[in-house]
């Protein structure tokens, strides 16, 4: 038996080995191979330059609703323009001429000082209305005062139980044993309501005292 194959090559045969053969299957293999990167190569070539070259855009308009300018710009170029039609004033008045420039120089101009805002992503212009900050609520820092202070009845005796209570508030004490007490008050204007029963109620604006004996 013989290791030598016949090969066909165009109108006559030749005989040649195995290894010979598979030398010569390895370099066609290699050859496809080549090709085929050098093909996938210059196809990324060509896009990556048709995607670099960003298109310019001229644009000359006065006083023209703001969706004839979308068109416009579309006609001019593959951008499309995407937002909701219950948050853009597409027939708000515009006006604007620029000449052979990138798409960030002509919504500069359409949209600075509107409430409009604008995103290019590759081909789309995203538009959205401006959303207003939620205001910051801050709060002043609370004034409160401490009284103190001693109930007594007109002997100096202390009362015990009697109600002190600031006005217009839910906030309250009651004397002790000793007839003290001892109450936060929101302020140096707030006023006390001093009550007991058998005696006449007293109303005392707080100020600045800070321990004070009240009969």
């Amino acid at each position: 038996m013989t290791d030598r194959k016949f090969i066909v090559n165009k109108n006559y045969y030749y005989l040649i080995s195995n290894k010979e053969a598979n030398i010569m299957y390895t370099k066609r293999i290699q050859n496809w191979i080549f090709c085929v990167v050098l093909l996938i190569g210059l196809i990324g070539s060509c896009n990556s330059k048709v995607f670099a070259a960003e298109p310019t855009l001229t644009v000359n308009v006065k006083n023209r609703a703001l969706i004839e300018v979308f068109t416009l710009i579309e006609k001019q170029s593959q951008y499309v323009f995407i937002y909701k039609s219950n948050e853009i004033d597409v027939n708000r008045l515009v006006s604007t001429n620029v000449s052979n420039v990138a798409i960030d120089k002509v919504l500069s101009q359409l949209f600075t000082g509107s409430d409009i805002t604008y995103k290019v992503n590759n081909l789309q212009i995203v538009l959205k209305k401006k959303t207003n900050p939620i205001p910051v609520q801050t709060t002043t820092p609370k004034q409160e005062k401490k009284i103190s202070g001693t109930i007594t009845d007109v002997k100096g005796e202390p009362i015990i139980g009697a109600n002190i209570i600031v006005k217009g508030t839910t906030l309250g004490i009651i004397s002790d044993i000793d007839g003290n007490f001892s109450i936060s008050v929101p302020n140096q204007q707030s006023k006390l309501l001093i009550s007991f029963i058998g005696y006449q109620s007293r109303e005392l604006v707080v100020g600045s005292i800070a321990v004070r004996t009240f009969s």
